[in-house]
């Protein structure tokens, strides 16, 4: 009898790894993978363990204080990440050490297990919204392109500034783990593609169900089924990736499959560690560095707002600045009475002028600054910045999510806060395809509260994992 379960076991186990075979290999040609997801071994406190994305809150320090005392004592994934508000520090390289090893030993102390082959349906409630729905898979880096004019199947929606990729290359290399925050985003208005997946596996047990911190609302995550990736996700992807479905909705049919949304300097970082492994001639083709763990989310979701990132210059007479928009772009100025008035101005549709909000200690303003017809204001701010910052170099940006830090940064001495309109939902492809990537830091999806929350990691070093 023991003998005859042995067989029948082997038997089921040798189908389901054909199965598995032929539904990684489809995967593939959308640029997916069904990952290795290591998630900790004892989910009793997973309120600890997840911490908010790295590239948030870098101008308040006293959040990453607080997280660090919240999570002292207990496994947390803040060992695990450098938070950019360190990149600057004079310690970043101890501090970046530190994060390699905490991994090494995260992984002999048996703190994580290892799910194979796969992918989790998400289901998160934030302070804001109720039930967004992601699904956690792999992206090939191979069909993954950052550069100008890229026609790759997966594309950034944002500028990759290459000069801010050294940091972060620094944290990959070497390390055992990768945690992701990345969202990449399915144009999908019909819902077709991973809602169906996620509502589905929503109904099973879930591998976790935490409160996050800090504000950062509820989360669980299900194990999808093989059945559901063949039955559901890939006839799904067959359609939406069809030439003639891309043609008819963008009317190109080399449009992206899927366009990176949040963290497209992490995903840049991971494709130049990949191209410089893969440059070595030492690392097969499957090797785990290859891809990346990303959270497909879908652009139209009514549970994923869209916010536009607004800006702060510091060490800046704010008057010298509204001197010198007029001087390169004619820039009217208006008095208003806040914030709020500000917002309402500056999201009323001018055919060759844009519109923003600027704040100093003394109240706030809207400029028009003229501009060629479809000019996009982000656009137009971020090269009137960046101009600005040339020529007066002690002047400092930084990027912000939500009006409310914006209206706190204003009343400081020597700073102007910059309020942006929001960005339209429907154009946002069709804009990149049409206009190409917009300026860094152009839109955040949600506000920072509502960001990806390291949860899940994947092994990326081969010593650690046979696994790609």
């Amino acid at each position: 009898m023991n003998r005859l379960n042995y067989l029948r076991n082997h038997r089921c186990n040798g189908i389901l790894t054909r199965i598995m075979g032929a539904v990684q290999d489809e995967l593939a040609r959308f640029g997916l993978a069904l990952p290795d997801v290591l998630l900790p071994s004892d989910s009793r406190d997973l309120e600890s363990w997840a911490v908010i994305a790295c590239d948030q809150f870098t101008s308040e320090p006293e959040y990453w204080n607080r997280v660090r005392e919240l999570t002292s004592g207990h496994p947390s994934t803040l060992d695990l990440i450098l938070p950019e508000v360190y990149l600057s520090s004079s310690d970043v390289s101890a501090r970046i050490q530190s994060v390699h090893e905490s991994m090494r030993r995260y992984l002999a102390q048996g703190i994580l297990r290892t799910h194979r082959q796969t992918a989790v349906a998400l289901v998160r409630d934030t302070p804001m919204v109720q039930g967004r729905k992601g699904l956690l898979l792999a992206v090939d880096l191979e069909l993954y392109d950052y550069s100008p004019g890229s026609r790759s199947l997966i594309r950034p929606t944002e500028q990759t500034i290459v000069e801010r990729l050294p940091p972060r290359i620094r944290v990959r290399k070497g390390a055992p783990l990768e945690l992701p925050h990345i969202l990449v985003l399915v144009d999908d208005p019909e819902m077709k593609v991973i809602e169906p997946v996620i509502d589905t596996a929503s109904r099973g047990e879930p591998l976790y169900s935490t409160k996050l911190m800090m504000g950062g609302g509820q989360i669980s995550g299900y194990p999808v089924t093989p059945k559901a990736i063949e039955e559901q996700l890939l006839p799904a992807l067959r359609e939406f990736a069809a030439p003639q479905h891309l043609s008819a909705r963008y009317g190109v049919a080399d449009a992206p499959l899927l366009a990176v949304g949040d963290g497209n300097h992490s995903l840049a970082s991971a494709k130049a560690v990949w191209e410089e492994l893969k440059s070595s001639g030492m690392v097969r083709p499957d090797h785990p560095a290859r891809w990346a763990l990303v959270e497909l989310i879908n652009l139209h979701s009514p549970a994923l707002p869209i916010e536009p990132i607004h800006r702060v210059i510091r060490r800046i007479e704010p008057a010298a600045f509204a001197h010198f928009a007029a001087e390169r772009h004619s820039a009217q100025t208006r008095r208003v009475s806040g914030i709020d008035e500000a917002g309402q101005l500056i999201r009323k549709f001018t055919e060759s002028a844009v519109r923003f909000g600027v704040g100093d200690a003394n109240g706030w303003s809207v400029l028009e600054l003229s501009s060629d017809p479809g000019t996009l204001t982000v656009t137009l701010v971020q090269n009137l910045l960046d101009s600005y910052v040339t020529e007066h170099p002690e002047a400092e940006v930084d990027y912000i999510h939500g009006s409310e830090p914006l209206a706190r940064f204003a009343r400081e001495p020597n700073t102007l806060s910059v309020l942006l309109p929001p960005i339209d939902r429907p154009l946002l492809i069709p804009t990149v395809l049409e206009r190409g990537v917009l300026p860094r830091k152009a839109f955040s999806l949600g506000e920072a509260e509502e960001k990806r929350y390291y949860m899940e990691a994947r092994i990326i070093d081969q010593k650690y994992s046979t696994a790609g």
